[in-house]
């Protein structure tokens, strides 16, 4: 609460803390815990009074008192906090009429305050009142001696009178056990307007003097009208005027060749606090006086970052005459700098310059004029790395899906702001493993992204468990989006069933309470528009009476790229595809075929998905490929697919959905990277665990390991794609990414490839991030292991010793 009248007045009668009933017992205890007794003495003036000292005359007043008296002779009164009127005027209950003319408010958060003896009330019952609200004028009606207030505070459950102050003495003597605690907004009672701020400072800074205050207390909420704070400056008098949640103002247009003073007030819809003491002074001067350097966003790792410098006066404004010449250093050792620059009479005092940070985190780039190092500015950024990546360890669940709306997975851990300086292409991928509890339904994963506030879908897979319950499948997928600078964008990850699934639950994240689940992650890789090519039709397509030998074009048209590279390095090849058969028993290839130069055809990689436990539960199949690229050389890439063995009849499907709804779509991107950032390995090898235990085991170590050593700090995207199956219907492939790093060693993440049948591969794709430090050394491997002991054996590779495996590939890709 605040003072309910204006400025100090004394107290006349206290809160009896001894028994606030109007009894008369022969003691009045107040607040502090001080006690007078009618066996002490009492005023022979007012025999309610008691003396605190036998004999004495300090006299205490007075016994029963139930709130406060305090001299106000026919003054205005305020409402001590916001709330409804519940009474105005005499009060209607009968015990209550010796208050006079009287104001009850209650404040809607179990307390009531009364104000007493009025002579003229101004406000009616139901009226909603602000703090400090006019309410009426003090007087002396009702059973009264003399012009006064009687404030009192009431409990309103019970209507118990209770002491604003609560109890001020010794821990655990208060004689009345209602009071709450000490109710004034600043201990004690205080006009409701502001303090003066104190701590005010003055400095100059980029637009002119930049004035910084400490609040004082602001008159308590709840008061109507305008609040903030007026900041004058002294000599001249100007001033700038801001809002209630400011703690400094920018003065600008102020002459040079004055020193400065500057005072602030604050106000509120009822007053206005003395002004501050004022700051130290500060001295305007002509001329330049430092360099200003900005960007205007959070540059990326790895690209071209603008940054422009101005030469300012002590004012802040662009000295549009200088002709120095500017050197540019950064914190980033590594980072590439512009020569130095001679600013120009064209320039008009302000220049951007280009430079490329080598990598991710805070960074500082000062400005210096070579002829005189006085004469300098620097800025301090954040630089974003061109990978960034959400993941969770979480068991989720979804009960009930209708279906059709998607409901997002995460919304807490789940998610990737970006707000590019640069405009650039996102690379993104979700990566979870999906099952359900009940046969029969299947497990859609989207993409979305939320641009400048607008939500739209990038993309979407689907999980098979048609077939089987619990039995977790990889899941990828995988969009490709540009983004411009100055925009912000939001990745999300949501999910749905593929049907209406009343009383069943969809899962993301393999394994158990006790060893864990395997993470379900969200990864993005920003790069240059010019490094990314990519296709996604949103079409159902369809092949029949594969022979199980001929790759057949999937598209021939919209699934090819061709691209030629501006410079050596390495394309990372990748293929998303949601494939799925009407007659179980049969599996769908989807190969990866590459052409250099116009030669013939060949294929550089694929995978499988399985089909052999049901049909129409489709699969998403990611394939994977990296290589070595040329300048100047046109590659072409396309999509072909097949079954696993000749397929007389029957039809295999790529695209999951409905004419009605639309088809999930199917994906080929290339990135471009350059020399050096790619470290891939892959082996077309049957790899075999038998029997399969149910303990991480090493898969291949020999040939399965990539090694980098950084020159930069920067951030590793590993990913591994390979094709799991079981001997043993029942037991599921798990599959987990390690990296060794100084003498350690420890999992990244892991997938899980559910088993609904057997001798049937489930392409997975595992991915993790890991920022990495410059002269470090780090190795990734794989392990695997079965999710439960006891089967014959497990595999990685689909395909035959004629035909040939699948490659099991290994993949790190270095970014700043």
């Amino acid at each position: 609460m605040t003072r309910p009248y204006w400025g100090w007045h004394s107290v006349n009668s206290w809160f009896d803390h001894c028994n606030p009933d109007y009894s008369i017992d022969g003691r009045i205890c107040t607040v502090d815990g001080t006690v007078a007794l009618a066996s002490s003495g009492r005023d022979p003036y007012f025999t309610k009074g008691y003396a605190v000292t036998p004999g004495g005359r300090d006299y205490i007043y007075y016994d029963g008192h139930n709130g406060f008296d305090l001299g106000l002779y026919y003054e205005e009164l305020l409402a001590a906090a916001p709330g409804v009127v519940t009474t105005a005027g005499i009060d209607p209950v009968p015990y209550n009429s010796c208050f006079g003319n009287t104001v009850v408010i209650d404040h809607g958060n179990g307390f009531s305050t009364r104000y007493a003896h009025m002579s003229r009330v101004d406000v009616n019952v139901g009226q909603a009142v602000s703090r400090g609200q006019h309410l009426g004028i003090s007087g002396t009606t009702g059973c009264s001696t003399g012009p006064h207030l009687h404030f009192g505070l009431y409990l309103n459950s019970s209507w118990t009178a209770i002491d604003p102050w609560g109890w001020l003495g010794a821990a655990g003597g208060d004689p009345w056990p209602y009071d709450q605690f000490d109710t004034w907004l600043t201990a004690n009672p205080h006009d409701p307007v502001p303090d003066a701020p104190t701590a005010v400072t003055a400095a100059l800074g980029q637009g002119g003097v930049k004035v910084t205050w400490t609040p004082g207390f602001d008159g308590g909420g709840g008061v109507s009208g305008a609040a903030g704070y007026t900041v004058a400056a002294s000599p001249g008098g100007q001033t700038v005027t801001t809002g209630p949640a400011a703690t400094a103002a920018t003065f600008t247009g102020l002459p040079v060749g004055t020193a400065y003073t500057f005072t602030v007030t604050a106000f509120n819809g009822l007053g206005s606090s003395p002004a501050s003491a004022p700051s130290n002074s500060v001295s305007l001067s002509a001329g330049v006086v430092r360099l200003a350097v900005s960007a205007a966003t959070n540059p990326l790792a790895g690209r071209p970052a603008t940054v422009q410098v101005k030469a300012v006066d002590s004012a802040g404004a662009t000295v549009g005459t200088y002709t120095g010449t500017v050197r540019l250093a950064s914190s980033d050792r590594f980072a590439t700098l512009p020569a130095p620059y001679a600013f120009l009479a064209g320039d008009a005092g302000a220049h951007s310059f280009q430079l490329t940070f080598s990598t991710a985190g805070a960074a500082t780039v000062t400005a210096t004029d070579a002829a005189n190092s006085a004469l300098t500015g620097s800025a301090a950024l954040t630089v974003q790395p061109q990978v960034l990546s959400a993941t969770s360890a979480t068991l989720y669940s979804l009960a009930g899906s209708d279906g059709a709306g998607w409901s997002e997975l995460d919304a807490s851990t789940l998610r990737l702001a970006i707000s590019p300086s640069i405009d650039s292409v996102a690379v993104v991928t979700g990566s979870s493993d999906l099952w359900t509890d009940t046969p029969g339904y299947d497990q859609d994963l989207g993409l979305f992204v939320s641009q400048d506030g607008v939500e739209r879908q990038l993309a979407w897979k689907e999980s098979g468990g048609i077939a089987a319950a619990y039995s977790p499948n990889a899941t990828s997928v995988e969009a490709v989006t540009a983004l411009a600078a100055g925009h912000s964008y939001v990745f999300k990850l949501k999910w749905k069933a593929n049907r209406a699934a009343p009383g069943v639950s969809l899962h993301a994240g393999a394994g158990t309470y006790a060893t864990g689940f395997s993470p379900t992650t969200l990864a993005a890789e920003l790069l240059p528009a010019a490094s990314v090519a990519s296709s996604a039709p949103s079409a159902l397509y369809s092949l029949a009476g594969s022979d199980g030998a001929s790759w057949l074009p999937l598209d021939p048209s919209a699934l090819a790229l061709t691209f030629t590279p501006a410079a050596d390095g390495s394309a990372l090849l990748s293929a998303s595809a949601d494939l799925w058969t009407e007659i179980a028993g049969y599996n769908e290839d989807l190969g990866l075929f590459l052409s250099t130069a116009g030669g013939p055809e060949s294929l550089l990689a694929w995978k499988e998905g399985g089909g052999v436990a049901a049909g129409y539960s489709p699969n998403a199949v990611y394939a994977l490929a990296t290589l070595p690229v040329t300048h100047g050389i046109a590659y072409s890439v396309r999509l072909k697919w097949k079954t696993n063995r000749a397929a007389p009849g029957v039809t295999i499907h790529a695209g999951a959905g409905t004419y009605a709804a639309g088809f999930s779509p199917t994906r080929l991107t290339a990135r471009l990277l350059p020399a050096g950032h790619a470290a891939p390995t892959a082996r077309a090898a049957l790899e075999s665990l038998s029997p399969a235990p149910a303990a991480w085991t090493q898969l291949d170590p020999t040939h399965l390991t990539v090694t980098i050593h950084p020159t930069v700090d920067s951030v590793a995207l590993v990913l591994a794609n390979l094709d799991l199956w079981t001997e043993n219907k029942g037991i599921n492939q798990d599959l987990a990414l390690t990296v060794t790093s100084g003498g350690s060693t420890r999992q990244l993440a892991w997938k899980e490839s559910g088993g609904a049948a057997a001798y049937s591969p489930n392409a997975a794709l595992v991915l993790a991030s890991l920022p990495v430090s410059a002269g470090s050394t780090y190795t990734f491997q794989l392990s695997w292991k079965a999710n439960v002991g006891g089967g014959a054996g497990i595999h990685a590779g689909a395909g035959t010793t004629a035909i040939g495996f699948s490659p099991s590939t290994l993949t790190a890709i270095l970014t700043p």
